[in-house]
């Protein structure tokens, strides 16, 4: 088995590891590279571990850059939406040996993987960070899936049926600007960096066509209030994005959506719900209401002595 850095290599053989690899996620796809290239303009090193036939038999979306005058390499991308990265293997033994040539390069690192992803061995000499999430278990019935959730979840999902909220779903581009008006809202309330709009239209327009994709709105009258986008990849969803307005949030917008694509998954035959990311506690409150298990995953960090300084000056002066 050998590692390899390959300049070109076809979407066709990239996915193709992509739907083999067990702990593979949407943001490994070929598709979702190509909207962070086209985006962000991040083109990603591809490593590639090819076998004694010259099989691929595992691949690795790395992202090189400086920073300053320091050498980072990151898997995933950062701060552009997408919370998974690092290699896929077709046996375990090739994630070892991507490490094993990482580690040969200069630089400071920083890996997050999916919560499915447990080779701690392969990260002796990296710190381990602890990120959380929240993951439903779908394969219970309908019935039962409604009495896990917490109670005042389904309370409140009773509350906005109540006050006459209701579910708009589309794939029409159009709403797109509906998306992101109520979206921005909510970064604005929040003091969150927004991501421009072509970059939500991209990933909308791209995946709605595999179905990959779902826009879910909660509607009160005639308006649009509240709005969540979702993933699908394989039998999995996972909850990417969510807002609201806030003079609406009284009406439980929000948790009516939630029901809704548990519904919607569990009748689709989708296997687990990923509520992605339960590590700001306001947060965290609001998806441990679901009847999802806690689940966590690691993010592997290897500074370099000089960043390492460097970053503890910086927070020094920060405070």
């Amino acid at each position: 088995m050998q590692i390899k850095k390959l300049e070109e290599i076809s979407p066709k053989e990239w996915d193709s590891v992509v739907e083999r690899a067990k702990h593979a996620t949407i943001f490994h796809t070929n598709d979702w590279l190509k909207i962070l290239y086209k985006n962000f303009n991040c083109n990603p090193i591809k490593l590639v571990a090819l076998d004694e036939k010259e099989n691929i038999a595992g691949i690795f979306p790395l992202y090189q850059f400086k920073k300053y005058f320091f050498q980072i390499k990151k898997s995933p991308f950062p701060d552009v939406g997408t919370p998974y990265g690092g290699p896929l293997a077709l046996d375990n033994e090739v994630t070892g040996l991507f490490m094993e040539e990482i580690k040969k390069t200069k630089g400071s690192h920083y890996f997050i993987f999916p919560p499915t992803y447990n080779f701690n061995k392969d990260f002796k000499n990296y710190k381990k960070e602890k990120l959380k999430t929240f993951i439903l278990d779908l394969t219970p019935d309908l019935d039962t899936l409604w009495k896990n959730l917490d109670k005042k979840a389904r309370n409140e999902v009773r509350k906005a049926k109540k006050n006459n909220v209701t579910i708009f779903e589309t794939d029409e581009i159009r709403y797109i600007d509906d998306y992101y008006r109520v979206l921005a809202e909510t970064y604005k309330r929040t003091n969150a960096e927004i991501l421009p709009k072509k970059f939500y239209l991209d990933v909308f327009e791209t995946l709605k066509e595999k179905n990959q994709v779902k826009l879910v709105f909660a509607k009160y009258k005639s308006k649009l209030i509240s709005v969540a986008m979702f993933l699908i990849f394989k039998d999995r969803i996972n909850y990417w994005t969510g807002a609201s307005e806030s003079e609406f949030l009284h009406l439980n917008p929000n948790n009516l959506i939630q029901w809704h694509i548990i519904e919607w998954a569990k009748k689709n035959n989708l296997k687990e719900y990923d509520l992605q990311g339960a590590n700001i506690p306001r947060i965290a409150k609001f998806k441990s209401g679901w009847g999802g298990k806690l689940v966590e995953y690691p993010r592997y960090v290897k500074k370099t002595k000089l960043v390492d300084i460097s970053s503890k000056i910086i927070s020094k002066i920060k405070k």
